[in-house]
Formats: C-alpha cells, structure tokens, sequence
C-alpha cells in the first residue's frame, strides 16, 4: 500500500510526473483490516530490575480509535490531566515533590485508541504515588474537569499543532494519517 501525500510549495506537473513515472503501472489494490475493537483484560504486573534506582509506571487503558470523533475530546481529556505543568497529574504528584515526572497521553489507532499514563518516582514513593495516580483519575471521571483546565488543554494543543505544521514532516503525518484511518 502507498500513498502518496504532498503539502506546501511544489510544481504539481512535476509531482505529478514523476509519480505516474515511478509507479504509474502498479494495479490498485485494497488491502482489508480487520476492525474488531480489542477487548481489555485488568491486568497489573511489576517487573523488579535491581539496576535501576527507579520506579516506572506505565498504565494503559482503552480510549476512542483514530476513526471515532470522540478522538477530539479524549486528546483534551489526556492534555487536561496528564499534559506536563498546569495538568491534574502535575499538582498532585510534580509539583509536591511525590513523582520526579508524570503524563497522561492519548494514542489514536486504526480500530483502537489507548491512553498511556506514565509516572516515574523513587522506589520509597511508590505506594503513595500509585494511591494519587488512582484517586487523580477517578476524581477526573466521577467529577468531571473544569472549564478553566479544558481552555488550558485546549491552548496547549492548539499550540502543538500550530508548530507541527511548521513542518513538511508535521503536516505530511497529519495529511498521511487522516487518508489512511479515515479516507479524508
């Protein structure tokens, strides 16, 4: 499967051209996917390694697949609690000292999206930062998030994909993906 996915300033005859001389005898093709949204199993695992001074947290979690709308709200959701300084994440376990770092970032995929939650601490620390990690995300759900870290979410995303698309690379992936997980 190729597709071919051009943005900016070019010569479209050019591109044009070369495209059809490079590939213009291949036969299209549809290569089908299979869709079937996974389903989750409750799994925790703790993997000791005595080289490291360090306890890294990862929990994932399903979110809404790259086809879903509702991809829009859950990349805010993840900013909002998870998104570096100002977020939920940052209060409870940055900003007192608890965790040296903590994230929350949402994964759009074909068929299935993830929320992947990540904390680093020391060893010492564990216990605590795994009881705010859990309290944090169950207030999120159970009350809700403000208006004031919503608009925060919201700018710090807008900010992202402003310098993203400064790039060929940034808006290509955009273009690329949108094609490939939604035909737009």
């Amino acid at each position: 499967n190729m597709v071919v996915a051009l943005t900016g300033r070019y010569n479209w005859e050019a591109a044009l051209q070369t495209i059809t001389e490079r590939c213009g005898a291949w036969q299209p093709g549809d290569a089908q996917r299979d869709l079937t949204p996974p389903q989750p199993t409750p799994l925790e695992r703790m993997v000791a390694d005595p080289r490291r001074d360090r306890v890294y947290l990862c929990a994932v979690a399903p979110a809404p697949a790259a086809q879903s709308d509702a991809r829009y709200a859950a990349e805010v959701l993840a900013k909002a609690i998870g998104g570096g300084e100002g977020s939920r994440l940052y209060w409870a376990l940055v900003h007192p000292g608890i965790a040296e770092s903590a994230a929350m970032q949402y994964s759009e995929e074909d068929g299935a999206g993830a929320f992947y939650t990540f904390v680093t601490c020391d060893p010492s620390q564990f216990a605590q930062v795994l009881d705010l990690l859990r309290t944090t995300l169950v207030q999120a759900q159970t009350d809700g998030l403000s208006e004031d870290e919503l608009a925060r979410a919201r700018r710090k995303l807008a900010s992202g994909l402003v310098l993203r698309a400064e790039t060929p690379m940034g808006r290509l992936t955009s273009v690329g993906f949108d094609w490939l997980y939604r035909r737009r």
